[in-house]
């Protein structure tokens, strides 16, 4: 039994499915371009000025390139500045520490960042940074 299942895995399913297994066709109107457009968009979104009306309390970058996530940085700092927060958290993520290390530069660079830190562990240690505003 088990070397007929491997083998019929072997031949790339050349069979019909058994009864559990069921086909799963995409829907007549699929198209990946539409998935892709749409992540873009956010992409875009995210990597685009801030309007303070839009000023939130956390920040996500994860996804973004180091050059994306600095541009955004800068733009929700401007943006929470204005509508006069009192901190920004600031989603990196732990991955290769690109985007972590270039937040940081930004942060150390601002005259507005009173002081910045890793969030705690709970709430998502070194892939998150709260900045405290002057």
């Amino acid at each position: 039994m088990v070397i007929e299942e491997v083998e019929r895995v072997a031949r790339g399913f050349e069979e019909e499915p058994t009864s559990r297994q069921r086909r799963i066709d995409p829907p007549r109107d699929f198209a990946p371009s539409k998935l892709l457009g749409r992540r873009e968009a956010r992409k875009e979104k995210r990597a685009t000025e801030l309007d303070p009306g839009e000023a939130s309390l956390e920040l996500d970058l994860r996804g973004l390139t180091g050059d994306e996530a600095e541009a955004t940085t800068v733009s929700a700092l401007d943006a929470a500045v204005l509508a006069e927060q009192p901190y920004l958290r600031i989603i990196h993520g732990m991955g290769t520490g690109v985007v972590r290390e270039r937040v940081r530069q930004v942060l150390q660079r601002d005259k507005r960042v009173k002081k910045f830190d890793y969030a705690p562990r709970p709430q998502g240690g070194v892939g998150v940074t709260i900045a405290e505003f002057a």
